[in-house]
């Protein structure tokens, strides 16, 4: 997993095209990769104290939902209501992140969310 954060939507859309990494997707990761699958997505549920560097001992968990076709604004907005209500449920989480996708390379997947633990318990 490839894991990055950019301040907005333009800021990827530069990295995304910029002449260093098309290089380096080209070089090192088409040539052992079958398949590549990237999910992105806008959040306003971080802190602006949070750190991006995950502490010494923590784990990750990464989550994409491919929600059922028809469901609507409303269910996919509940979900990811759902989703930022984790934290304060469950003390063992130092950091949640999660959205709607606005990627074209999900291949389906409407909401993603990533996770960060204190420790591996």
């Amino acid at each position: 997993m490839l894991h990055s954060r950019y301040s907005s939507k333009e800021n990827l859309s530069a990295y995304a095209v910029h002449p260093r990494h098309v290089s380096v997707v080209k070089e090192s990761v088409q040539p052992i990769c079958d398949d590549v699958m990237a999910v992105d997505w806008v959040t306003d549920d971080l802190n602006s104290g949070d750190s991006l560097v995950p502490p010494p001992g923590s784990a990750i968990s990464l989550s994409f939902l491919k929600l059922k076709e028809g469901l609507g604004d409303e269910v996919k907005d509940e979900i990811l209501g759902l989703i930022k209500g984790i934290t304060g449920r469950y003390g063992g989480i130092h950091q949640i992140s999660s959205g709607e996708n606005f990627s074209a390379r999900a291949k389906g997947y409407s909401i993603a969310s990533l996770a960060v633990f204190s420790r591996i318990e």
